[in-house]
């Protein structure tokens, strides 16, 4: 008689898991966003994510909020518009939802081992080793994860329903399955080999072959329908297209080593890095534990062949599809990401708790016990130090240049977040030179260097350096925009409006440009072209105080007073605090002959801090 296995049957074993999760990575919670593509992900579009108005958005837009783009994750996007009504732009919010998923996901683990009738114990000490693995801290510790997390929580919970239905053939389980599978596609697109695994498992794995046809073609129709509305979303109304030359076999050729160096690493945590780059020596390293696994396999009971298959093929269907995609920086960036293991190395740790409990004695396991629980220790204290590198965007990248110096990408963002976040551009200018080392046309890192020049006062080498990145960048508006506002701090007016010109060219919608342009056209009495860029800066953005304020003063000087007088009125009514506004609809009134609204208007500024409105009623209403 088959016995039941419930969650609520092992309470104690659930909270030992999640006990162990809370000691590594509770500290998690007092770490800050920014490290890498949370900053792209979150932050850029925080007040996107704080409402909940913007709901359609995530089912309509690709993970950075845009059409178009690589990858379509919906459901990352949602729990990310959760975690923003929690915590904002604090990062504590994110990292709380990912330690309950993990917990989540290492609990279901334990479950699944235990209902392919693995020993308990082993059952529970492999979840604990995998709950605290260090090669899983990014999967933790880093909010874009996410999706990794979500695939693992659904694709577990997809294939336990999927041996629940196999087992009993109730039609609920299936039903779950099918909704767990739609969970897991809609969270990352490597979800459609879930089915694969699942049947993989009632292939190789299952005793009985007790599913009637007619639950296989419900099964199947599921399939197509989650799949056809998933790639609809995706392709059609998404837009989502990877670039010619990004996916396909060439970038699985030279993605192959990847699998040998993330086996390695799951069963000897060295070399991390949440940027790696290959190496040689994981690689060969890797190559040869995977040897011992299939001649472990293979020579000591034909059943080990079908444990250790059911495994491999889950591992190598789930990493697989990140293989066949090269990101647009290639190896300049890093050559793969750890936390795409996360639910692929679940498969090998099922072959791993299957093989204990088939191949080793009671006697054998009590030791295995003793072994598994000196690993559960080294590795939780190993991953707890570890995730402290995970504390800031400094800290991230500081390990990623540490961990793979051939990274130019890891560089430039240390050099990037040291001004960003620091404003120290002494240590941020040799980290961008080491980035232009090694790739001598990045013009990003042109540009951020040439910004700190600009702030260390070499105006010399900021201009070398700005038209070097419009050099390596000639469809990118930033390196003209930057020289525009150099050479307009440096009362070069034309020179700044010809870069100003080629800025607004490319970028249409700069409203910065526009205003600026606008600034200098005032200066040099170019009213006409003045007013329309401030109309243009108005038009694309209509909060925009400071243009209001500069255009109505304009129009005084064209002795369009109702029209200036709208203007100051309206940057008023934005902003009521803005001591400029009160002195410059004083002035226009004052010229106006309405002395009684000029004085009100300037002792208004006055009490607003402008010494400009003092002098104004000391001069003309005798004010002490």
């Amino acid at each position: 008689m088959k016995t039941r296995i419930s969650l609520l049957n092992a309470p104690y074993s659930i909270l030992i898991i999640i006990s162990a999760i809370i000691l590594v990575y509770g500290q998690v919670l007092w770490h800050s966003l920014g490290k890498l593509d949370e900053y792209n992900i979150i932050l850029v579009n925080l007040d996107l994510l704080k409402d909940f108005r913007n709901l359609k958005e995530a089912f309509l837009s690709n993970p950075f909020f845009n059409k178009g783009g690589d990858f379509y994750r919906p459901l990352q996007n949602l729990s990310f518009m959760v975690d923003a009504h929690l915590s904002g732009g604090n990062g504590w919010g994110y990292y709380l939802t990912n330690i309950v998923l993990h917990g989540a996901t290492c609990s279901l683990l334990w479950y699944l081992l235990v209902l392919m009738r693995s020993d308990r114990k082993v059952a529970l000490l492999l979840s604990l080793i995998y709950a605290v693995h260090p090669l899983f801290v990014q999967t933790v510790a880093w909010a874009p994860s996410r999706g990794d997390m979500l695939i693992a929580l659904f694709g577990l919970l997809s294939l336990i329903s999927f041996i629940r239905f196999a087992e009993s053939r109730k039609y609920q389980f299936l039903a779950i399955h099918l909704l767990a599978y739609g969970g897991a596609l809609f969270s990352k697109e490597s979800a459609i080999m879930v089915p694969v695994v699942c049947y993989l498992w009632y292939v190789l794995l299952s005793k009985e072959r007790r599913i009637r046809v007619s639950g296989h073609v419900i099964a199947g129709f599921g399939y197509l329908a989650m799949t056809g509305l998933f790639f609809y979303l995706r392709n059609e109304v998404v837009g989502i297209s990877v670039q010619e030359g990004q996916i396909g076999f060439i970038a699985l050729f030279d993605h192959l080593r990847t699998i040998p160096e993330l086996i390695f690493k799951f069963f000897i945590p060295a070399g991390l890095s949440p940027m790696p780059g290959f190496s040689w020596l994981l690689t060969g390293a890797g190559i040869l534990i995977f040897g011992a696994l299939v001649i472990v396999s293979v020579r000591i009971k034909p059943p080990s062949l079908k444990m250790f298959l059911f495994g491999i093929i889950w591992f190598l269907l789930s990493i697989g599809p990140s293989l066949l995609f090269t990101n647009k920086y290639g190896s300049m960036a890093f050559d793969y990401m750890e936390h795409r293991a996360y639910f692929p190395l679940a498969g090998l740790l099922v072959f791993i708790s299957m093989w204990i409990t088939s191949h080793v004695s009671e006697r054998g396991l009590k030791n295995i016990g003793i072994l598994l629980s000196f690993v559960v220790a080294v590795f939780g204290i190993y991953a707890h130090a570890y995730t402290r590198n995970y504390k800031d965007p400094v800290s991230f990248f500081s390990l990623a240049v540490r961990t793979n110096p051939t990274s130019a990408i890891a560089w430039y963002c240390r050099g990037t977040v040291l001004i960003v976040d620091k404003n120290d551009y002494r240590q941020a200018l040799p980290d961008l030179e080491q980035a232009l080392v090694l790739d001598p046309v990045y013009g990003q890192a042109y540009l951020n260097r040439g910004y700190c020049k600009e702030q260390l006062g070499d105006i010399t080498g900021a201009i070398r350096d700005y038209k070097s990145a419009a050099n390596c960048d000639p469809n990118t508006y930033e390196p003209h925009a930057a020289l525009a506002l150099l050479y307009s701090s440096q009362g070069m007016k034309h020179e700044a409006i010809i870069e100003f010109d080629t800025s607004l060219i490319m970028n249409p919608l700069f409203a910065t440009g526009f205003y600026q342009r606008a600034m200098l056209r005032t200066e040099l009495d170019d009213y006409g072209g003045a007013l329309q860029d401030f109309d243009r800066t108005i038009a694309l953005e209509p909060g925009n105080q400071d243009a209001f304020i500069n255009r109505g003063v304009l129009k005084f000087r064209m002795q369009q007073f109702d029209s200036a007088l709208e203007d100051l009125d309206q940057a008023i009514r934005i902003n009521d605090g803005s001591a400029e506004a009160w002195l410059n609809r004083g002035r226009v009134y004052f010229y106006l002959g309405n002395s009684v609204q000029a004085r009100s208007d300037w002792e208004t500024s006055s009490r607003l801090g402008s010494k400009d409105a003092n002098t104004l009623l000391k001069e003309f209403f005798k004010a002490p």
